[in-house]
């Protein structure tokens, strides 16, 4: 697959370069929704979705990822609860030369 609707997006993960001391960076790679009549009642599947996908870099750095499709909670514009939450939403990496 090389695209998807935009309702059919579930999450995405966006990596952005830090702003200071290396070039400018921004992938953002849509994943798709698990479709409403595939979600258990529990809530979440069981069998994962993988998405597999490559980019390169513009040098080493640190550089931060985040879901920006907003699913939370309903607080902070449905950024809260998950949304928010270090290492499941969120996190950084670092890339050494």
């Amino acid at each position: 697959m090389t695209s998807i609707s935009p309702d059919a997006v579930g999450h995405t993960f966006t990596i952005h370069g830090l702003a200071v001391g290396q070039d400018e960076f921004f992938v953002s790679v849509p994943m798709k929704a698990v479709a409403e009549e595939d979600m258990p009642e529990e809530g979440f599947t069981t069998t994962p979705s993988v998405t597999t996908f490559t980019f390169i870099t513009g040098g080493p750095g640190e550089y931060v990822w985040n879901c920006e499709y907003p699913c939370g909670d309903g607080t902070i514009a449905k950024f809260g609860a998950a949304m928010s939450t270090m290492g499941y939403m969120s996190g950084h990496f670092t890339v050494k030369g």
